[in-house]
C-alpha cells in the first residue's frame, strides 16, 4: 500500500502510452495484450482499494481485449496459448471480484468460463499447460472441479469467498 499512488501514476501512464499505439496500429496484437494486461491489473489495484465497481469495468474490459486477440490470432503477437491462460487467469480475478461484489450469477459464469478455458487449453496443450501456481501440488483436473465447486457456491450464495488465482500463492 506505501506505493499505491506511485503505482496507479505508473499504470495509467502505460495505458495512456499503450492505447495512444494501439489508436495509430490497431493490427499490433503484443501492444493489445500488453494494454489488456495492464488494464487488468489496475482494475486488480483499484479493487484492493474497495473500488470493486471500476475493477470489475476495468477487468472486463481486458477481457473482452483479450477475447479478440483469442478469435484472431496473430503472428507478431502473443502465442494461443498465453492469452487463453491469461484470460483463464483474469477470469478468476474477475469472479472474485463479482462474487465479492454479490452479483453471485455473473461470478458463477466467470468461474464457469474460467474453468472451460483451463479445460480446453488441457485437451489442447496436455504438455505444455502451466497450472495456475498454487496449484501445483494437485493435478489439474481436481483444480477444474474446485473451481466449479466455488462456480456454484458463488450462484447459491454459499460458501467461502475464493480468493484470486493471483493472490493465492502470495
Amino acid at each position: 500500500r506505501g506505493l499505491a499512488a506511485e503505482a496507479m501514476k505508473d499504470f495509467d501512464e502505460g495505458i495512456r502510452m499503450l492505447e495512444a499505439i494501439r489508436a495509430s496500429s490497431r493490427d499490433n496484437a503484443m501492444v493489445s495484450y500488453r494494454l489488456a494486461l495492464l488494464w487488468w491489473q489496475k482494475g486488480r489495484m483499484l479493487g484492493m482499494a474497495g473500488n470493486r465497481a471500476e475493477e470489475i469495468s476495468l477487468i472486463g474490459k481486458s477481457r473482452d481485449l483479450l477475447s479478440k486477440l483469442e478469435s484472431v490470432p496473430s503472428v507478431t503477437g502473443p502465442r494461443p496459448e498465453q492469452v487463453q491462460r491469461s484470460g483463464a487467469y483474469l477470469l478468476g480475478d474477475l469472479g472474485h471480484a463479482l462474487q465479492l461484489a454479490d452479483r453471485k450469477q455473473d461470478s458463477a459464469r466467470a468461474f464457469k468460463d474460467a474453468v472451460s478455458l483451463w479445460e480446453n487449453l488441457l485437451r489442447s496443450r496436455p504438455q505444455s499447460v502451466s497450472a495456475p501456481p498454487h496449484a501445483l501440488a494437485m493435478p489439474l483436473a481436481s483444480l477444474l472441479a474446485a473451481l466449479a465447486i466455488g462456480a456454484a457456491a458463488a450462484a447459491s450464495g454459499q460458501g467461502p469467498v475464493l480468493r484470486p488465482f493471483t493472490t493465492l500463492c502470495a
